[in-house]
């Protein structure tokens, strides 16, 4: 209960400095129209649409960094196929198309949010949309997780695939995950945590999607170091 509460505090407390920030920038645009009175309402709605965009901005400034991680990432693992091969293709291409499906969805969950900040009444099925492209981009991330762990077994792969298991099978068979058969519901239940999408996995534990996508990067990022750092000692093997 205290979580939830705790929780309840920082959403209320991020909505007063959103209202903090669109009446300085109501106030600056009243003083810059020359002080005339009369239209507080069409100063505050111009404030409200700038500082929102503001914040969206700032997001997606941030997204833009992230995808770019991903593209690297995507080229990095296309080493490990022939060059040009349809294998090398399609592992740039997929995984840069989930880059741009997790980029919708950040759009989506803060749009969300800031609505939720503002009390603007939900539109509906929205929050549905935002749930159902997040499983389906954790089924799609676990897939290629399973993929490389199988084929290369390597642990790095193998301890990001666990954690996407969690959450992946009480999804999409209705089932805890065997490690956690003990304590986690056999679905999970959806939640908003800030500006971004999770589920309860029991009573105490959450899972964020955004938790889940760090992950993901840092799994594949320290796979592919591994593999450079590999090659970098088999070339010094033969020169040796």
């Amino acid at each position: 209960m205290n979580d939830w509460k705790a929780e309840w505090e920082t959403l209320q407390g991020q909505a007063s400095q959103i209202e903090r920030l669109i009446a300085e920038r109501a106030h600056n645009i009243f003083e810059k129209s020359g002080r005339h009175h009369g239209n507080s309402l069409e100063h505050w709605l111009q404030a409200e649409k700038e500082v929102l965009n503001f914040l969206l901005s700032v997001v997606h400034s941030q997204l833009f960094e992230q995808q770019s991680k991903w593209v690297r990432i995507s080229h990095k693992l296309a080493n490990l196929f022939p060059r040009n091969a349809p294998e090398q293709m399609g592992c740039v291409m997929t995984i840069q198309k989930l880059a741009r499906f997790e980029l919708e969805i950040v759009k989506k969950d803060t749009a969300f949010w800031i609505n939720r900040l503002r009390q603007i009444p939900e539109q509906p099925l929205e929050l549905d949309d935002i749930l159902t492209h997040s499983y389906l981009w954790v089924l799609g991330a676990y897939e290629i997780l399973r993929t490389l762990a199988a084929a290369t077994g390597h642990p790095r792969l193998i301890q990001a695939k666990r954690m996407f298991a969690r959450i992946r099978m009480p999804l999409a068979k209705l089932k805890a995950s065997e490690k956690y058969s003990e304590k986690d519901f056999n679905f999970p239940y959806p939640i908003t945590k800030g500006p971004c999408i999770g589920w309860a996995v029991n009573e105490r534990d959450i899972v964020l999607r955004d938790a889940l996508s760090s992950e993901f990067l840092k799994a594949l990022d320290e796979f592919c170091e591994s593999l450079g750092m590999a090659a970098e000692i088999r070339g010094d093997r033969q020169e040796s």
